[in-house]
């Protein structure tokens, strides 16, 4: 029965969530009433074989969505790498302390191990790039968005002194009025891990700091330095070191894979464009029979 899409359905949109627990039990236990509804009661025969039919759609379900994704991202040209899969799992692995034991322990939690973990990985590579497959952003709109947007961009280097007082910054506030050197008081004074370096933050941008912070940073002058700041962390004294002014050949580049990831498709608007054009033939009298068979 050819163009069957009874099951296509937005259930398919679902991705990667299955659950498989408890498949299959009922046959093991007695009958038992778990619910009553009004005084009738839902046994566990009833839960179990409702459980077993609903994880069957959802597999193939899945199934069917994986098979959409790699049939076009194979006839795209945009299937991952075996470098680019094996990078992925090594960066997710460092996160456990490349504990291969630790890893896999992670992994049983949710019920896969790692050769699924690597199709999984393939997965989000082909969704991510079908997303943005034949999206384009000219130099033109990239220059635009630079330019709308370069205040954004600029980055400052700082230095600063961290005291858990108010009192305590205000007499240092009055040492550096006085001309004594920002950086050897903050190697003095400051209880930040920056003091050894004499406050040195090096380069942020907006964003990267804690917001009163952040204000005070940028509302200075190169050279100047800050009121007593206070933030969650203490009271802050900042001397504001250099300026950097975007330079558009600096940003380029990361702006415009900003503007397509703003024109890419949602992972969903990706599936259902794959359902509408699939032919997708369902065999009934087999699928029926899987789930009367778990």
């Amino acid at each position: 029965m050819k163009n069957q899409r009874q099951l296509v359905t937005l259930a398919l949109l679902a991705v990667f969530t299955l659950a498989f627990a408890a498949v299959g039990i009922a046959a093991q236990q007695e009958s038992e009433s778990i619910v009553a509804v009004n005084g009738t009661p839902i046994t566990t025969d009833v839960f179990y074989s409702t459980l077993e039919r609903a994880a069957g759609d959802q597999v193939i379900q899945q199934l069917i969505i994986e098979t959409l994704l790699l049939q076009e991202a194979e006839a795209q040209g945009v299937m991952p790498t075996d470098d680019e899969v094996e990078m992925q799992l090594l960066l997710m692995k460092s996160q456990f302390g490349n504990n291969d034991q630790i890893f896999a322990q992670y992994l049983r939690q949710y019920g896969i191990d790692e050769a699924r973990l690597r199709e999984e990985i393939v997965l989000t590579y082909v969704l991510n790039r079908l997303a943005v497959l034949g999206v384009t952003v000219t130099e033109e709109e990239t220059r635009e968005f630079f330019e709308a947007n370069k205040d954004e961009l600029v980055r400052v280097r700082a230095r600063h002194i961290l005291v858990d007082t108010e009192e305590e910054a205000r007499e240092i506030l009055a040492q550096l009025q006085a001309g004594e050197d920002f950086a050897a008081l903050a190697q003095e004074y400051s209880q930040d891990g920056s003091a050894a370096s004499g406050g040195d933050l090096g380069f942020f941008g907006k964003g990267q700091m804690v917001q009163p912070f952040e204000d005070a940073a940028f509302a200075l002058a190169e050279g100047e330095i800050s009121d007593v700041v206070q933030s969650q962390f203490g009271y802050h004294l900042i001397k504001l070191e250099e300026r950097q002014e975007p330079e558009f050949s600096d940003v380029e580049e990361s702006l415009r894979q900003q503007l397509i990831k703003g024109k890419a498709k949602t992972q969903e608007e990706v599936i259902n464009g794959l359902i509408a054009k699939a032919d997708i033939e369902v065999f009934w009298d087999r699928y029926s029979h899987l789930e009367q068979h778990p």
